[in-house]
């Protein structure tokens, strides 16, 4: 028994050191192969492949072929490739499809398709590089598209830059710019790539990264400034493009620090609840809630004393039509909405003889000046969306009306009353009004910056 299990051991300690002298044969001679000493690699390459290492079969096929370290031999390669090939090895089937190329494509094709059968993903880029340049034969854009997408699905990210530049020659420049992304995003954008990509984000006619043409700008320095590599080719798309990409990086900055601006603005402005039955979408393609207010019909509003001070009134406002009289915005001095627009309600922003007015004052305000806008239906009685602000400064007595940004006048009361009212009433005249997403600022007139700021990211 205690021979027997000696002789057992001694087996296994065998047995152990072959397995490990495999390894390190193969391993010693991949690492001499990669390094071209090929002799050298010779033999450990030799002793691998009798343990039937598919990697060191596929390595002595290439070196028979091409006669790397030995003589070349036709008959010793394909007994290599065979070899692995039989135990289904794809690269050896790509080794093979190589030694091929030039002479017989179709049998090259032939082995690269019998690789890519086995997902091997260097075998798809071999056929999508083989449909794009045709080496010899047909060129096959959509054969390649396919081909190359495959290799991408086979984690060959590579294939992203290719697949980029089928698409420009396809002249799908969008589909281009993705898969340009994408290598950028995997950190396998080629030189031909990055090129592409930069003057791609720096063409005003095509704006692909943002809809905003400095956005896309600042994205084509970011990439310059971090892509691995190619240093001679970022230095000169850098200097092709260096004055605009600071003035965009100065514009982007003017932008972020407007936001901020933006995002206090918002913070103190007041929202009232409104329940907003239907949604419109602005020229911008943004989305506005909305109600609907039927002509010789009034929505009437909660102000939370926002007439006692300064205020600042903003909204959208779409008008169905141009009425003689009528009228969009007015405040109510109590509870009470009566149907008696001139008696129960005074107006701010009116209508009359089809012009835009401003009013101010509880008593007699008939009698106070206003301004009347003679392109009131050019502004905004065209059956669009626009957006409206009326600002009142209480210190100076002044109150300014702006549309879609631009001002459009201002007056001044003298003796104005104080205005401690109740109610902000929207009232459609004679023709239907939508009006949509109310705001307002209590204790506060906007200056024409700030008005400029909350009308460009609300309505462009």
């Amino acid at each position: 028994m205690g021979r027997r299990f000696l002789f057992i051991q001694m087996l296994l300690v065998v047995a152990a050191f072959t397995f490990a002298q495999g390894n390190s044969d193969e391993d010693t001679g991949l690492r001499l192969f990669y390094e071209q000493s090929y002799s050298q690699a010779l033999p450990y390459l030799q002793r691998a492949a009798k343990e039937s290492s598919l990697k060191a079969l596929d390595c002595l096929g290439q070196m028979y072929a091409d006669g790397l370290g030995v003589e070349k031999s036709e008959t010793i390669m394909m007994n290599m490739y065979n070899r692995a090939i039989q135990e289904g090895y794809a690269p050896s089937m790509v080794s093979l499809g190589f030694y091929y190329l030039g002479n017989d494509n179709e049998k090259a094709v032939k082995w690269w398709k019998k690789a890519a059968q086995l997902k091997y993903g260097p075998a798809y880029t071999l056929l999508g590089d083989y449909y794009k340049h045709g080496f010899g034969d047909s060129i096959d854009l959509n054969q390649a598209v396919i081909a190359y997408s495959c290799a991408a699905d086979c984690g060959e990210k590579r294939a992203y830059s290719n697949l980029g530049s089928v698409f420009e020659m396809l002249d799908e420049k969008r589909k281009a710019y993705e898969q340009y992304m994408k290598a950028y995003q995997n950190s396998v954008l080629t030189e031909k790539a990055l090129v592409a990509l930069v003057d791609m984000l720096c063409d005003k006619s095509a704006l692909y990264y943002s809809k905003n043409y400095d956005e896309n700008v600042v994205k084509a320095g970011e990439i310059l400034n971090s892509v691995q590599g190619y240093p001679d080719k970022v230095n000169e798309l850098k200097q092709k493009y260096e004055r605009i990409l600071w003035d965009s990086a100065q514009k982007v900055k003017y932008a972020e620090q407007k936001e901020q601006q933006y995002n206090e603005l918002l913070r103190i402005c007041i929202s009232p609840e409104i329940a907003y039955p239907e949604v419109a979408t602005l020229p911008s393609g943004r989305k506005v809630n909305f109600v609907n207010i039927p002509y010789h019909q009034k929505k009437a509003l909660g102000t939370n004393g926002i007439f006692g001070s300064s205020f600042t009134i903003s909204f959208f406002m779409k008008s169905m039509g141009i009425g003689a009289n009528g009228g969009c915005l007015f405040y109510g001095y109590n509870d009470y909405v009566g149907s008696d627009i001139n008696k129960q309600n005074y107006p701010i922003a009116s209508i009359a003889n089809k012009l835009l007015i401003l009013r101010m004052g509880k008593e007699n305000y008939e009698f106070h000046a206003f301004k009347q806008f003679a392109d009131t239906e050019k502004n905004i009685f065209d059956v669009q969306w626009h957006h409206i602000v009326l600002t009142y400064s209480k210190a100076i007595k002044k109150a300014e009306i702006y549309i879609d940004g631009c001002w459009k006048g201002n007056e001044f009361f003298i003796d104005i009353k104080e205005l401690q009212f109740m109610k902000l009433v929207f009232c459609a005249g004679l023709y239907d009004l939508r009006i949509g997403d109310l705001c307002y600022f209590k204790n506060k007139a906007l200056d024409g910056n700030e008005i400029d700021i909350f009308y460009s990211y609300n309505y462009k």
